[in-house]
């Protein structure tokens, strides 16, 4: 397993201090490409790992997935106004 990954940028981000473009190509820790690719900044290249590792598993983790693809057991609820009468 190798120590970076090779990502293709999808949306601008800072490396280093300089920011990442669209279109280009970085390499970047496992742990922190892997991050972008996870918030749709980034996508692996032809050359990298298999794309099946850059999905995170939520039942891996220990998260109950319910089977109707609903949000995770436990996931916040939005952030609404609460009635005030």
């Amino acid at each position: 397993m190798a120590n970076t990954v090779k990502i293709e940028v999808t949306s601008a981000f800072l490396v280093e201090g300089e920011i990442a473009r669209p279109g280009s190509q970085v390499s970047l820790p496992r742990a922190e490409a892997l991050a972008l690719v996870a918030r749709g900044k980034a996508a692996l290249t032809e050359g990298g790992e298999a794309t099946a590792q850059a999905e995170e598993d939520p039942e891996a983790e220990g998260e109950e997935v319910p089977e109707d693809g609903a949000a995770p057991v436990g996931t916040p609820r939005g952030r609404g106004r609460r009635s005030q009468g």
